[in-house]
């Protein structure tokens, strides 16, 4: 929040801010230079409002943002679905799902009955993979024989590659409200008139113009662009074909502040 001038409000999910024991909440000394000064305001879904199975708040009462009650990465989690064209725009009404951590990879909800893997993958999806160079489009077969969770070959286009992680260190505060949450999202995943952005799918950045370096442009016309086509099966860039690394990972370790981060020491000292 401290790139946001303090007249910039900040909005949270239900409880988060009378949980004075939570990490990085407003009783936390670490975060509370984001929270001096500002406004806050706990979003609220017991109006009675849905969008798809979602509870939702319209926030500014005309449709163009709706907040979405999403728990799971943490009790207070919200996503949002933005209007990016109107109703009367040729096509009509489009939406940018913004996910934040609903979860963190998008083949924990691809491929589905309603978008099964495509007979070929285009190029474009699997540019960064080593190997597989030598043509223009790639037979889905590539990859469904190493499906981790399906038994047969139509299973594996159209069951979700990936299922949420479990273990010690698990994102996720609560797994089956995650998995709820994930599979709502899932729902409005398949609709042409919705694509989905999490924050961490790294995929986007190569497509979307992104604030940081295209600050005068916006994600408005995406269904026209044809970006959600260009970025859906993106992922798998990222899936592993006979045990084997896809590419080379861009960062070894953990880095914070440009510098590399002791992240087990930092674990052991919470």
């Amino acid at each position: 929040m401290a790139v946001f001038p303090k007249s910039t409000s900040l909005i949270v999910g239900p409880g988060y801010l009378s949980d004075k024991s939570r990490p990085g909440g407003v009783s936390d000394p670490a975060a509370a230079p984001e929270f001096a000064d500002r406004r806050l305001q706990e979003a609220r879904f017991d109006g009675g409002l849905a969008v798809g199975r979602f509870r939702a708040q319209d926030f500014f009462g005309d449709g163009s943002l709706y907040l979405l009650e999403a728990p799971g990465h943490q009790p207070e989690h919200v996503c949002a679905l933005a209007r990016t064209t109107p109703s009367s725009a040729p096509g009509g009404a489009t939406f940018v799902f913004l996910g934040g951590d609903i979860c963190h990879f998008a083949g924990v909800f691809r491929p589905t009955e309603k978008t099964p893997f495509p007979d070929e993958i285009p190029e474009s999806a699997i540019s960064l993979r080593r190997d597989w160079t030598s043509r223009s489009v790639c037979p889905c077969s590539f990859f469904t024989p190493h499906h981790p969770n399906a038994e047969s070959e139509d299973a594996a286009r159209k069951e979700p590659w990936y299922k949420l992680p479990v273990g010690e260190h698990t994102v996720y505060t609560d797994l089956q409200q995650a998995a709820t949450s994930v599979s709502r999202m899932s729902e409005l995943d398949v609709r042409d008139d919705v694509m989905v952005c999490l924050a961490h799918d790294a995929s986007l950045l190569g497509v979307l113009p992104v604030f940081n370096k295209q600050p005068e442009r916006d994600i408005n016309e995406w269904r026209k662009e044809g970006w959600k086509e260009t970025t859906y099966w993106s992922w798998l860039n990222e899936v592993a074909v006979d045990g084997k690394k896809p590419r080379e990972p861009e960062v070894e370790g953990f880095w914070r502040d440009g510098e590399q981060w002791d992240y087990e020491a930092f674990k052991a000292g919470l």
